[in-house]
């Protein structure tokens, strides 16, 4: 029975890779804890708001227990990507009696609605919170002389 459970998962596996985005970041949000094992986080991670200002977005990513040299952000085809590595904080001989703290490298894309400055972009990381600012383009306003018949 066990060995027909494991064919049934590594097939859902198999037909979710398959498939491709049509899960969305589904099979992204798998992570290995630190005993080896692999658990699927229930939403996406790290948890993020979208905000739309006149000004632009604004992204907030709730990340606890990182440094700002632990994360990379970047700006991919009209996608904030951020991707990092949260490592495992336990003393030497430790044993977990429950992980429920996801760990390990993690990479989230967010689509960004909208057009960006990308030279504009900012990040600062507070209180375990990541900040990104996305400002818009600038508008080029001009006069245009319209020909009258």
């Amino acid at each position: 029975m066990a060995k027909r459970e494991e064919g049934y998962y590594r097939e859902v596996w198999q037909v979710g890779v398959g498939r491709g985005r049509m899960f969305g970041d589904f099979f992204l949000h798998i992570s290995h804890g630190p005993l080896g094992f692999t658990h699927i986080h229930a939403a996406p991670w790290p948890p993020v708001d979208v905000i739309e200002t006149e000004e632009g977005f604004v992204v907030r990513a709730e990340i606890a227990g990182m440094r700002p040299n632990e994360m990379e952000v970047t700006f991919e085809e009209g996608m904030l990507v951020i991707r990092g590595k949260r490592e495992v904080e336990a003393p030497p001989g430790a044993r977990f009696h429950q992980v429920e703290i996801s760990h390990g490298r993690f990479e989230r894309r967010i689509p960004i609605p909208g057009e960006v400055d990308v030279e504009g972009i900012k990040a600062r990381y507070r209180e375990g919170f990541l900040v990104v600012e996305l400002p818009r383009p600038a508008r080029k306003e001009r006069e245009v002389t319209v020909e009258v018949e």
